[in-house]
């Protein structure tokens, strides 16, 4: 009888110690915490338009840096510009077989969003704080946002003026100096709506745009540029019309 309690005893211990521990992800997010809360810890409240994202990687921390261009349409907190760069990190395992954590948050150009994020006088830059601080603003969401009734209900909110009137062509295609093609009379058609003027008179001037890419378009493109440098990511303007300044002109960008 000894004999099989002792048995027992032993089989119970190894299929104990058998038994897998329950798995806790590191990554798991705690409950999401309510509106008033985000708000108060934010140093910055804005929603916005992504323009543009780099992505930078950092092997040594197993970390992804994403930088974010935001065309601002609206602000509740904070001394927010009309273009907002904003910083999110992710980590990523050196391991294939291990899993990232399924809520980082990368920005996707052309979509809109609600930020609530930290500053960095130091970066002169926003950044996230933490998961639940991002709300991605589609049109089946707007009206049921309960981020959007406590913003709009309790909060004062300030309104940017788009630094981009109407713009009813798609630039599909890069143009540059010699260039010949109706686009380029999109694109002069453009800077003269913007202010860049291309011409005071004749070819190039309001209403007399034309196909050739010369060096007035250029120079005219070059300011524009300049005036834009944030969101182009670019330090200084070349004259070129890349995808990058193609994005900034485009409706799929900018309404």
């Amino acid at each position: 009888m000894k004999k099989y309690a002792l048995l027992f005893v032993v089989v119970f211990i190894v299929s104990s110690l058998c038994v897998p521990p329950e798995t806790v992800s590191a990554c798991s997010p705690n409950k999401p915490p309510a509106v008033k809360e985000k708000f108060n810890k934010a140093d910055a409240v804005f929603s916005g338009k992504v323009l543009s994202v780099k992505e930078q990687v950092f092997s040594d921390k197993n970390t992804k840096e994403f930088t974010a261009v935001f065309l601002v349409d609206e602000y509740w907190k904070g001394d927010v510009s009309q273009y907002v760069q904003f910083v999110s990190s992710t980590y990523y395992p050196k391991s294939s077989d291990l899993m990232t954590c399924s809520f980082d948050f990368v920005p996707q150009v052309g979509k809109e969003y609600l930020i609530y994020s930290d500053y960095s006088k130091s970066k002169d830059v926003y950044e996230r704080i933490e998961y639940w601080y991002e709300v991605e603003l589609t049109d089946s969401n707007r009206a049921d946002s309960e981020d959007l009734d406590f913003l709009d209900d309790g909060e004062t909110s300030e309104s940017m003026q788009n630094p981009f009137p109407l713009s009813t062509y798609t630039f599909d295609r890069d143009l540059s100096l010699g260039t010949s093609h109706e686009s380029v009379r999109s694109l002069q058609v453009r800077l003269n709506q913007l202010g860049y003027t291309v011409a005071e008179s004749g070819p190039g001037s309001k209403g007399s745009e034309t196909i050739y890419f010369g060096p007035a378009t250029k120079a005219a493109l070059i300011r524009f540029q300049n005036a834009h440098l944030i969101p182009l990511g670019i330090t200084q303007g070349t004259g070129y019309f890349g995808p990058l300044t193609r994005n900034l002109f485009s409706n799929t960008i900018v309404e």
